[in-house]
């Protein structure tokens, strides 16, 4: 209501110290003294009111808490009248158990169907879930207790029964066959449903060709199964136009951060929360698929898929010796599974937020406070990063610091699990993280810029799904030969279900009788250690190329040094 020339601009520091500055320029040296003087006052009376309006607003700010009663609404209008031979089964899996922006979701409500949730305890997919061979009991915990979140909120929140499908044949029963038995059940219970979709996230082709989600196992169509059948995939990525042009996708993160200006341009937003259905209009229930599976039962499903006997003392003895090995803090090693609810999940994002991201205001908050973190006194990962948070304390419930721990590095441990599972979406990450940056009149300078921390994890986990889905495609293509001398080529291989990235490179030419395929080659492996990065590889590898002659191999000219946690270091000869 003031004035226009008496109201505060964002650029009135700067203006103000440009023309003061200015003013002591053309003044006489005699004069530049009371000037100074002169001018000091509302220069700092300047800065103190930009500096209180900073810590007002970020006292003041508040992240807004995503949930299915959001003023986000499904679709304008009224939704089309119910078909009653339509039926829209949205098939969840690994990486999409949630209600929040969940395309498929969404889109089936909006479409005038009938609707059925669905999740498959298939051989093929629970086999694969990264860690699942070497963490089995963490991964029955985290599976059971997404399967509980999902039935939870769909019930609650948008009045819809989750139906799950499983299998007591011996070594499980695979994706396909399973989805072909649902099919049967629905046509005797409901057969007035003969025109079915099915909904399923595309989780792009790294994880695809993982087999960790639904869609690597529809891509190929479903004529063999039923010609009245339809799929319709959907993905959540940050922005598409990185996944339209993967051949233009740079290699290294700064240069894709400044071609698709990520710092500047807001991701996608989340798809619309559902609103709650009227029950009978289109609610579908199959009574003999509502049954959610209990922990025992989850833990029984996931060893058939594995081929171990949960009955043999042997097998039991092994299952227990791995539990809680992952890394303090994730739920591989360590966090309570009660943790692993969309609900939690929305809630600690909304309690890192509120902190400004701040990590000691975090890790004292009422929801880090109420977590259950259970240390592994075997491991001596465990050990140190609890040292690191707690120092010499041997109080195992003693306050956590961050002073020796990364910025954020609980709360990244923490959503390890959920972003994979796809108990939250990488778009609502950002999108909760955004309120906390550009706060202040001061955010064009560089000095008082904040960067969230949230959004550079989704923004560099996306730039790692789209690199690898450029490579595969780009392995898929060429003849598979080396690279040429001086280039280094990144490709994947598979571990417990992880996906593994190397860089390849030849470091010196071979004899001319030893170039052919099936000759006998020798190389060298260089094993993760202080590299970091694919880009510190590179250059590693261009530098021992100079001077890793093959002369020199084998005469003692060069050793291993392999150190260890404790600090100590075994070294050998490479010969």
């Amino acid at each position: 209501s003031s004035p226009p020339r008496r109201r505060m601009s964002k650029f009135s520091l700067a203006s103000a110290l440009l023309l003061r500055t200015n003013a002591m320029r053309s003044s006489p040296p005699r004069r530049r003294t009371a000037k100074l003087q002169s001018s000091l006052w509302p220069l700092l009376f300047s800065i103190l009111l930009n500096t209180c309006i900073i810590s007002a607003s970020a006292f003041l700010h508040v992240a807004p808490t995503p949930t299915a009663t959001s003023t986000l609404r499904m679709a304008d209008g009224e939704l089309p009248p119910l078909d009653p031979t339509k039926l829209e089964i949205v098939l969840f899996g690994i990486g999409d158990m949630r209600i929040m922006d969940h395309g498929g979701l969404n889109r089936a409500l909006s479409s005038g169907a009938h609707v059925l949730p669905l999740f498959l305890m298939d051989a093929d997919t629970l086999s694969n879930i990264p860690g699942g061979a070497s963490h089995v009991l963490d991964t029955e915990m985290m599976v059971a207790s997404s399967l509980s979140s999902l039935a939870t909120r769909l019930k609650d929140d948008v009045g819809l029964n989750l139906h799950v499908y499983s299998s007591e044949a011996e070594g499980g029963i695979g994706f396909r066959d399973a989805l072909q038995d649902v099919l049967k059940i629905v046509q005797k219970e409901q057969p007035g449903l003969d025109d079915i979709t099915i909904n399923v996230c595309d989780l792009g082709d790294a994880d695809n060709g993982m087999g960790y989600g639904p869609y690597a196992y529809l891509q190929g169509g479903l004529d063999d199964l039923s010609a009245t059948v339809q799929v319709r995939s959907w993905d959540c990525s940050l922005r598409s136009e990185p996944w339209s042009d993967l051949n233009a996708l740079p290699t290294q993160y700064p240069t894709y951060e400044k071609q698709y200006q990520i710092q500047s341009r807001a991701a996608l937003h989340p798809a619309a929360t559902p609103e709650r259905v009227a029950f009978g209009t289109q609610h579908v229930t199959i009574p003999s698929l509502t049954q959610i599976p209990n922990s025992r039962a989850t833990l029984d499903i996931i060893c058939r898929s594995l081929e171990l006997d949960v009955e043999c003392a042997e097998t039991k003895k092994l299952l227990e010796n791995e539990r809680n090995t992952g890394l303090y803090g994730t739920h591989w090693g360590g966090m309570d599974g009660a943790s692993l609810s969309e609900t939690e999940v929305l809630a600690g994002l909304q309690a890192f937020s509120s902190c400004n991201e701040d990590d000691d205001a975090f890790l004292n908050s009422k929801w880090w406070q109420a977590r259950w973190l259970v240390r592994n006194g075997k491991s001596l990962e465990h050990a140190a990063i609890t040292w690191m948070a707690r120092g010499d304390s041997d109080d195992a419930f003693a306050p956590i610091k961050s002073t020796n721990l990364l910025k954020g590095e609980m709360m990244v441990r923490y959503l390890s699990a959920p972003l994979f599972f796809g108990i939250v979406s990488p778009r609502t990450v950002w999108h909760m993280a955004s309120t906390t940056e550009d706060v202040g009149v001061l955010d064009f300078i560089p000095l008082f810029k904040r960067r969230g921390l949230l959004r550079d994890v989704v923004e560099a986990k996306e730039w790692h799904r789209c690199f690898a889905a450029k490579n595969i495609r780009s392995a898929e293509q060429d003849s598979h030969g080396p690279p040429a001398i001086g280039e280094t080529r990144a490709s994947y291989w598979r571990w417990h279900g992880f996906l593994c990235r190397y860089e390849e490179a030849v470091i010196a030419e071979g004899k001319d009788e030893d170039v052919g395929r099936d000759a006998k080659k020798e190389g060298i492996v260089f094993v993760h250690g202080f590299g970091a990065s694919g880009s510190q590889w590179s250059k590693a590898i261009k530098s021992l190329s100079k001077c890793l002659l093959p002369e020199l191999v084998g005469n003692d000219k060069y050793e291993v040094v392999a150190p260890t946690y404790l600090g100590l270091a075994s070294q050998r000869s490479l010969n």
